[in-house]
């Protein structure tokens, strides 16, 4: 299973990976509160090595749910992962 997901994941490009950006863009304008849409978001950009995009959705989802301990546990392993 776990071949067939990394298999997967290697068929996608950044150029899919642009496309299902602007799809959660979009959705994210339509539900900015929506705190798994946000997570989602997230979880694509930093599985995708998109730190910079990524660490800037992890502080919008903080402000989303400041009080969600998980999300602060997120930030500081992609800083950590990115030596940041």
């Amino acid at each position: 299973l776990n071949d067939t997901i990394e298999t997967g994941l290697a068929k996608i490009d950044s150029v899919v990976v642009d496309k299902l950006s602007t799809v959660y863009q979009s959705a994210i304008r339509n539900h900015p509160d929506d705190f798994y849409l946000n997570l989602n978001y997230l979880k694509l950009l930093y599985n995708f090595d998109r730190y910079p995009e990524a660490v800037t959705q992890a502080n919008i989802l903080l402000n989303t749910l400041p009080y969600e301990y998980a999300s602060y546990v997120n930030l500081g392993g992609m800083l950590l992962g990115n030596e940041q």
